[in-house]
């Protein structure tokens, strides 16, 4: 599988300029990737990018005052997910299993098995401690069923909009 929400000609520039990309990888980010640097952005299987992130291999901060660019390869591990309008860095690795947070900048070494967020990204917990946290959803918060999404009406808008007034609640993908 392989989901791209951006212009398939995007994206075979980046592949036939040496980025790699595993299995079940999916970006829903229009021109998300460092398209100067392509070869240096490594990314593993059951990767999900959401929107508006970028993912840059360089940094010309200092050109102007030194005229030298920084370089340094990007490498997103194994089962991974990267919130909406986050910012990947040059020289950052991130590891297997790591959820990070919209809006987050990540810079340097992510762990694996973590949860991060923030600018600079911090570890938050570890990826079992999240996923305990909401694979059973507690009695006290609705969970709707993805197939009764696909027909949306006023009246289903109204009744979600109800049910989620005392807090959030999970779509089920599953069915």
């Amino acid at each position: 599988m392989f989901q791209w929400g951006g212009e398939d000609a995007e994206m075979r520039y980046l592949l036939e300029h040496g980025m790699t990309v595993g299995r079940n990888f999916a970006c829903y980010s229009d021109y998300c990737f460092d398209s100067l640097f392509p070869w240096l952005i490594h990314i593993g299987d059951d990767v999900t990018i959401s929107t508006d992130v970028r993912v840059l291999a360089h940094d010309a901060s200092m050109k102007r005052s030194t005229g030298l660019v920084k370089l340094g390869r990007v490498v997103i591990g194994n089962n991974v997910f990267i919130g909406q309008r986050v910012s990947i860095l040059c020289n950052t690795t991130i590891g297997d299993n790591v959820v990070v947070g919209t809006g987050s900048v990540c810079t340097g070494v992510i762990p694996s098995n973590t949860v991060v967020a923030g600018n600079p990204a911090k570890v938050l917990m570890s990826y079992d401690t999240f996923v305990a946290k909401h694979q059973k959803p507690s009695t006290k918060r609705i969970v709707f069923q993805k197939k009764a999404l696909d027909l949306v009406s006023r009246e289903t808008w109204q009744k979600m909009n109800d049910a989620l007034q005392s807090g959030f609640g999970y779509i089920d993908e599953r069915m």
